[in-house]
């Protein structure tokens, strides 16, 4: 794996998962204020996840929507 990630191609895919996918997670904890979850067990947890996922993209999309 280490020699997988010196090489030019797996620097640029690892590099392609950081912009892709920390940044919607790091925007939910740092600017909704989505530290822990309320409830306890998967069913409800994932039920949480659910409305703040909805919740982020709605907002983005309606950033997106006004923006346009």
């Amino acid at each position: 794996m280490k020699a997988k990630l010196q090489s030019a191609a797996g620097r640029e895919i690892y590099n392609k998962r950081i912009g892709v996918v920390e940044y919607p997670f790091g925007g939910i904890k740092e600017h909704k204020k989505f530290q822990r979850f309320n409830y306890r067990g998967l069913t409800k947890v994932n039920t949480q996840w659910k409305i703040v996922c909805a919740a982020y993209n709605l907002r983005k999309w309606n950033k997106l929507k006004t923006a346009g």
